[in-house]
């Protein structure tokens, strides 16, 4: 993904004019408009129309929420119409009157409505199947505060129910009444929640006897059974257990097992994962197995993908009760019906899930993500990650430096990331289906096939993508994304049918969900993505076959990757020492765009200038439309380019006492003394000469800043320039070349 040099960074009109007492025959004004075209190949505009883009998907979001919202008719969803309206009508302001700051607030706001509750979700839904309900609440909360929807809104209020009543600050009957009314907020489609709720409420006091007897008073039919969540099962079957029935827990858990091998309707609480009835019917396998005395704590060690689902003291109840019930002997049904339990569990202890991904994430994903995180502290430490030459400087990977030789950016970019929401962004995705690939192929192949996909990721960026400073791991994820759907369909014989149906439909969902966003925003890069993901799957079909090689071919195989990885490393941070030391103008490369600009004739007409304008390759293009009331340019982290004007066709003269006196000869040296004779009176203004006969006026800025107007005369006019850099900034040492690079190509009458 190219970072965003300069963003949040305001546009600056500088009151440094210079031409105080120094005027054309007739000056032009500022241009209207700006268009570019081509120069040599600049591409910097990676973020034109960008915001546009952005906000107009905001915008059609937003409107099919609504839309959605409007077709559920819940009484609750009231408050998150409102939100995703607002957040519609400020997209739209944005858009349509050039308001920016509405752009701002709803490309945020999108953003954490859009992204952030749905992961709070899934963690609240673990942290509820594991019994954690006060952690549960904290997460409901912050979910419901950010999608204030109806079912948001019910889970909270159930969750809150269940914790005032574990704390005795609510009797057993006030909470069922409670939990009575928050059906309201969804309608009947609340039932299964509310139900689960009511025998959640039994459990955590331990009372199974009690939840037993509320189960049984509607008997147990499979109308029943299909009418209750697979939560609230869990709960029976676990009632049922704890009360010494173990065969009628066997059977609940059986109708789980059926239902879900074969995808028969069942009742399901509303806003529900759909990875959470495998982990209900997990645990009560688990639950069940200790039941019957057989220790399950060999399905519950580290890096399984069962053990997340219980708390600690949930493994060592488990572990105590299958000790303290007597082992079958090989004669009784029981054992038998172990044994299918541990066929069963041991399967799913190694199928990875998004539900529990970040509890128990695979050990190369996790460490990967983790050294990422070190380097964007370091990079933040010494700087700003939103700043393109600071994260040029850091070795990120930019088309120009890698065609010279600095092929170790490939690397050392797919480390890097524009800001901590980046960073999060690809950490949790790469927790996410990591640790599905990396469970399936293992930490070796997975850490070939990430380097492999990384690299053809950002190389592919660099031959076919623009050329803008490119950080982020996207295309070594994109590999690895990759890397998971080809495992998941190659290992579809030996896995459940339903795990390997919902992932298939998880990675073609996710697939086309980022193909939209990859066109429809440009500072996502759809070369290093599609470079990542072929490459990705190319790799791992090849090392496929590597399962079937002899184990000390194997063992050889891990040695090269561990080789490949250590050269890569070195190589890429030698290059970053190196980058390091660089002074910015001989690491920044400066691009040429040409535009043309609306000016004004001695003669009052209107004309059209043409300008070479030289830019560092690390500021983006700006227009009007992305920051209204600011004359075009180029932005910066620390530095930009607010103003380029040209005067076509202009006789400059100087105004004396006596009249107009024309300057014949208009080098950088005169026009420098001209304009400093001008503004003799102004003390707060430093003249200089610049290269290649440009006149210089800079003035201070009360924030620590520096304002530079420079002009510029040629055969067939004039340009000006407006500079403004920021304290500290080093892009002010690229001024220089600037100058040099930009001249007056033309001036054409209409």
């Amino acid at each position: 993904m190219p970072a965003h040099p300069g963003r949040g960074l305001r546009p600056y009109h500088s009151p440094v004019d210079g031409f105080k007492g120094v005027r054309a025959v007739r000056n032009g004004g500022i241009p209207d408009t700006i268009a570019g075209r081509s120069g040599d190949g600049s591409g910097d505009g990676s973020g034109d129309g960008a915001m546009e883009n952005v906000l107009g998907v905001i915008m059609g979001v937003s409107l099919l929420a609504a839309y959605r919202l409007f077709r559920a008719r819940r009484p609750g969803d009231k408050p998150l119409m409102a939100v995703v309206l607002v957040l519609a009508g400020l997209a739209g302001a944005a858009m349509g009157f050039n308001e920016p700051i509405a752009g701002i607030v709803a490309a945020i706001g999108g953003l954490v409505v859009g992204l952030l509750p749905p992961y709070l979700a899934m963690a609240a839904q673990l942290a509820r199947l594991r019994g954690e309900g006060r952690l549960s609440l904290w997460l409901e909360r912050v979910a419901v505060l950010f999608q204030p929807g109806a079912i948001r809104r019910l889970h909270f209020r159930i969750a809150h129910t269940l914790l005032l009543a574990r704390d005795r600050r609510l009797d057993p009957a006030e909470a069922m009444r409670r939990l009575g009314e928050a059906e309201s907020l969804v309608g009947p489609g609340a039932a299964p929640a509310v139900v689960e709720g009511i025998f959640r409420l039994h459990a955590q006091q331990g009372d199974w006897r009690g939840l037993r007897a509320r189960f049984e008073r509607v008997g147990m039919s499979d109308e029943v059974l299909f009418g209750l969540p697979f939560g609230a099962l869990s709960l029976v079957a676990r009632a049922f257990a704890e009360t010494g029935d173990v065969s009628t827990a066997s059977r609940i858990v059986d109708h789980m097992a059926k239902a879900l091998a074969e995808n028969l309707p069942h009742s399901r609480s509303p806003g529900e994962s759909g990875e959470l009835p495998d982990a209900y019917l997990d645990r009560a396998r688990i639950a069940l197995l200790a039941s019957l005395g057989a220790d399950p704590s060999r399905f519950l060690t580290r890096g399984s993908a069962l053990r997340p689902l219980f708390t600690r003291a949930d493994r060592d109840a488990m572990v105590a009760r299958a000790g303290a019930v007597p082992t079958p002997g090989s004669w009784s049904p029981d054992a038998g019906r172990i044994e299918s339990l541990w066929t069963v569990l041991g399967i799913q202890k190694r199928l990875p899930t998004f539900l529990t991904s970040f509890q128990a994430p695979a050990p190369a994903s996790a460490v990967l993500a983790a050294v990422s995180a070190a380097i964007l502290l370091l990079v933040m430490a010494t700087g700003s990650s939103m700043d393109a030459g600071h994260l040029l400087r850091a070795g990120a990977c930019l088309a120009d430096r890698v065609r010279e030789g600095e092929a170790w950016r490939l690397f050392s970019s797919m480390f890097l990331h524009g800001g901590p929401v980046h960073l999060l962004v690809n950490a949790a995705f790469l927790i996410q289906v990591g640790n599905l690939a990396e469970r399936l192929m293992g930490s070796w192949r997975f850490l070939a096939v990430y380097l492999v996909a990384g690299l053809s990721g950002a190389l592919a960026a660099v031959v076919l993508g623009q050329p803008v400073v490119m950080v982020g791991a996207s295309g070594a994820i994109s590999g690895i994304f990759g890397a998971g759907a080809v495992m998941v369909f190659v290992s579809r014989g030996r896995l459940p049918r339903r795990w390997v149906n919902r992932n298939l439909g998880a990675f073609l969902l996710t697939f086309l969900a980022n193909l939209f966003l990859g066109l429809a925003l440009p500072m996502v890069s759809l070369s290093a993505h599609g470079g990542g993901f072929v490459a990705g799957i190319v790799a791992t079909l090849v090392l496929l076959p590597a399962r079937r090689l002899p184990g000390w071919l194997r063992r050889v195989g891990v040695v090269l990757v561990l080789v490949g990885w250590a050269l890569a490393a070195s190589w890429g941070i030698r290059g970053v020492a190196e980058s390091w030391r660089r002074s910015v103008t001989d690491l920044v490369p400066l691009r040429t765009t040409v535009v043309r600009v609306v000016s004004r004739t001695d003669r009052d007409d209107a004309a059209q200038a043409t300008i070479a304008v030289a830019h560092p390759a690390t500021w983006a293009r700006i227009t009007r439309n992305e920051l209204p009331g600011s004359p075009p340019g180029w932005l910066g982290a620390k530095g930009q380019l607010f103003r380029v004007e040209a005067s076509c066709g202009v006789r400059w003269v100087r105004s004396l006492a006596s009249g107009d006196e024309p300057l014949d000869s208009v080098d950088g040296a005169a026009l420098l003394e001209t304009v400093r004779e001008a503004n003799r009176d102004r003390t707060d203004l430093v003249f200089r000469e610049g290269p290649t006969g440009w006149a210089l006026v800079e003035t201070n800025d009360p924030d620590g800043g520096v304002s530079i107007t420079a002009h510029k005369a040629f055969p067939a006019g004039a340009v000006h320039l407006g500079y403004r850099f920021e304290p500290g900034s080093r892009d002010r040492e690229l001024m220089e070349g600037m100058l040099e690079g930009t001249r007056l190509e033309r001036c054409d009458s209409p």
